[in-house]
Parts: structure tokens; C-alpha cells; sequence
């Protein structure tokens, strides 16, 4: 039984099968220095009182949390844009395509310029 594209079930069971793989892609290595930058900013009470503590980790979350939405939304592309063998590979045996992960990293490339645009 193919499934036809824009599935949901699809989407679902797709991310599944790759989140814990695009949660590591979404993280970057400066979120930590960002985080320990700010942290270590004197900030008047003030500014203390509008922000709360732990501003450079809201912000370092904040980034991540976009970059994680365009990799949800090039998933989402790429399992549409999947061929009915793909589609079937991922429904009757949990299987995404070896080249998946890069399929939707270029993807969310994309889609984060077009959100910056």
C-alpha cells in the first residue's frame, strides 16, 4: 500500500526515525560561547527585571529553535518530494533513504533563506 505525498503519517514517522540526528544538526557550537558571553554581562537592574536571568541562554535557544524549524520544514519538502518506492520503504519498513539527512539539511538551507529574504 503506497501512501501518496503530503502524508502526515508519513512526515510523522519520518521525523521519528531522524530527530535525534537534525536536533544535533541544529545545535552549533557558539550557542555555548554565546551562553557564557552573556552570562558574564553586567546588566543594569533594570534590564535584569525585563529579561530575567539567563538572557544569552534564551537567545542561544531561540536561534536553535529557528534552525530546527527550517530542518522541520525541508523534512516535511523532502518526504513529500519522496518517489512511491521511497515512500513505501519508509511505510511498510521504517527505512528512510541513505541520503535523507543531506536531502533535508539542503533543504533547510533553502528554506532559511527564504525566511531571511
Amino acid at each position: 500500500m503506497t501512501q501518496g505525498a503530503n502524508d502526515p503519517w508519513l512526515r510523522q514517522r519520518a521525523w521519528s526515525l531522524s530527530c535525534e540526528e537534525l536536533e544535533r544538526r541544529s545545535r552549533r557550537w557558539y550557542d555555548q560561547v554565546w551562553r557564557i558571553f552573556e552570562a558574564g554581562k553586567a546588566v543594569s537592574v533594570t534590564q535584569l527585571s525585563q529579561s530575567g536571568l539567563g538572557v544569552g541562554a534564551a537567545l542561544a535557544k531561540d536561534k536553535r529553535s529557528e534552525r530546527l524549524a527550517c530542518l522541520e520544514f525541508a523534512l516535511a519538502d523532502v518526504v513529500d518530494a519522496f518517489t512511491a518506492e521511497e515512500r513505501e520503504q519508509l511505510h511498510q519498513h521504517d527505512a528512510l533513504p541513505p541520503d535523507f539527512i543531506d536531502r533535508v539539511g539542503r533543504r533547510a538551507k533553502a528554506v532559511d533563506k527564504q525566511l531571511r529574504w
